[in-house]
């Protein structure tokens, strides 16, 4: 037998795993807040083998445990996003055309950070930077405000940021209802972004 074919065979498996209504879980998360709070169960085994977050807390007193049961709270990650992390942990997929991967990605993005998932954080940011015009269009300033606060930790994202031709994005970026919700450091370097290009572009067509 192949490897490849063995590969896929333990990719199925674990796949069967993570879908299985089976008791044998150890570990119970509870994501989200208030009305919008879920409970997720998970096997400490796998979690360990694939994160290393997962594996310190287990190593640690961070992990609370109730009975045999570890009990983690993730109040900062949304149910949404973190069954779309949990099931890549347990398959290695991440379904990029499904409307919750692209209504949520740079969620995702920050959330696989968190949870030291590096092959995850390293393809999304080029999944991010591939992405059509439009879609930037769009969510520039969400992703100037989550990039800008997570400064140094997404270093290809804040380089792509960076060299985005904002001149043709300033009418777009004032008009934009998330404007207004801009973190004011990140507000500030934005608007000098935008005038430095500005000035850069307006000197350029006055030679």
């Amino acid at each position: 037998m192949e490897s490849q074919t063995l590969s896929n065979k333990l990719l199925r498996d674990f796949d069967n795993l993570y879908n299985s209504e089976a008791d044998d879980y150890d570990v119970k998360i509870q994501v989200g807040e208030n009305s919008k709070m879920e409970n997720f169960k998970a096997h400490s085994v796998i979690l360990r083998a694939r994160s290393t977050y997962f594996r310190s807390a287990f190593s640690s007193n961070w992990a609370k445990k109730e009975g045999k049961y570890f009990i983690f709270k993730k109040p900062n990650v949304s149910a949404i996003v973190f069954q779309i992390i949990l099931k890549y942990i347990y398959t290695g997929i991440i379904e990029l055309n499904e409307n919750n991967v692209k209504n949520n990605i740079i969620e995702i993005l920050i959330a696989a950070d968190e949870m030291n998932l590096c092959e995850l954080v390293e393809y999304l940011q080029q999944h991010i930077i591939n992405l059509n015009n439009d879609w930037i269009k769009k969510n520039i300033v969400k992703l100037f405000n989550k990039i800008y606060q997570c400064k140094g930790v997404f270093p290809k994202l804040e380089d792509y940021c960076n060299d985005i031709n904002m001149c043709q994005e300033s009418e777009l970026l004032i008009d934009s209802n998330i404007f207004r919700g801009l973190n004011h450091g990140v507000l500030q370097r934005i608007l000098l972004l935008i005038l430095i290009l500005e000035i850069g572009y307006l000197m350029s067509i006055m030679r």
